[in-house]
């Protein structure tokens, strides 16, 4: 069954860090005259109190904060608030593992917690499976965010079974994974999430290039002539089949819709498929494909040798092996593929 990757595109929410907004120009238009020499006469005694203290130096508690300073590990950067601490262990969450992890926390102790790393993912929902295993149902992959200048998938308010809190996931497919920045957030600390998602707005890739949210049409190209092909072996394969009339016929038919199904495998694997959301179902693909081609193999072994027992229980893992290349497509539809 070809693919085709035409489906619209998602709407990307933008995620940036905050900005003040710019003055109303118009808010002294209605203002009289006295009212405003009023407003004049109190922003310079402001004023005077402002150098004042710059003069006499800030008071107690009054320092100014530290500035925002880079956060770095081998695979990826952010910018994170001076008074946030780099911790020297990532707090533990149930699922979640994150390679080269940059772990941060804001200070006052309250558990909350980034982390920024790699992870291993892959399929239609890009989290770690130990953590979809926890879940008590699969998020959905249709909010979209854009960290700066990378998209990513939003994945918020999840709660793994053993964790007392919430936690918002960011992965931004590579070409050398999956990045991904979590924001840990037990019960006590909810607001957290605001800052760590304006922090991870500021997301930058040490390693790989980003890779589109979506299909990728060159790798749907190739799947679609490569099953077009087979789907064609296979008909011509199975029409001769059926007419054989002898065991070395059904051999030599059976042998050749083996050497299609290799050859539809080799296809698939030679192809470099950069997102990882596709990596699985093009994994899931070439095995089901190798399955199928030992299955013929096995069925023409069992012609050959009149093995009318062997034949047959070949012939049934062929169908299996069939279903299999079946379903493998098909479960590239939930990443935006359509199948016709």
């Amino acid at each position: 069954m070809p693919a085709r990757a035409d489906a619209p595109p998602r709407r990307v929410t933008k995620v940036t860090t905050r900005t003040a907004e710019p003055s109303d120009r118009r808010v002294f238009g209605g203002v009289s005259r006295g009212v405003l020499v009023g407003l004049l006469a109190l922003l310079a005694l402001a004023g005077a109190a402002l150098a004042s203290t710059l003069l006499g130096g800030f008071g107690q508690g009054d320092a100014p904060p530290p500035p925002p300073r880079a956060e770095a590990g081998r695979q990826l950067g952010l910018t994170v608030p001076g008074q946030w601490q780099r911790l020297r262990t990532a707090p533990r969450v149930p699922g979640l593992r994150i390679a080269d992890v940059i772990a941060v926390a804001p200070p006052g102790g309250t558990g909350a917690a980034l982390l920024a790393g790699r992870i291993e993912a892959s399929g239609p929902v890009l989290l770690p499976a130990p953590l979809l295993r926890r879940l008590a149902d699969p998020p959905a992959n249709d909010d979209t965010v854009a960290l700066g200048q990378l998209q990513a998938y939003r994945y918020a308010g999840l709660a793994p079974r053993g964790f007392n809190g919430r936690i918002n996931v960011y992965s931004v497919p590579t070409t050398a994974g999956v990045a991904s920045v979590a924001c840990v957030s037990p019960a006590r600390a909810e607001e957290f999430l605001a800052a760590c998602e304006r922090v991870a707005s500021t997301l930058k890739l040490s390693r790989g290039e980003p890779v589109p949210l979506g299909p990728d049409r060159r790798y749907a190209a190739r799947l679609d002539r490569t099953i077009g092909r087979l789907n064609r072996a296979r008909a011509a394969g199975r029409s001769r089949l059926q007419g054989a009339r002898t065991p070395a016929g059904q051999a030599r038919t059976a042998g050749g819709l083996a050497a299609a199904y290799r050859e539809a495998a080799t296809s698939l694997a030679r192809g470099r498929v950069l997102n990882p959301a596709e990596q699985q179902a093009n994994r899931q693909i070439i095995a089901a494909l190798r399955t199928t081609q030992a299955a013929y193999t096995r069925m023409a072994a069992g012609a050959r040798g009149a093995d009318r027992g062997r034949y047959n229980a070949a012939r049934a893992a062929v169908v299996r092996g069939e279903a299999a290349v079946q379903r493998g497509v098909e479960s590239l539809e939930p990443l935006g593929y359509l199948l016709t």
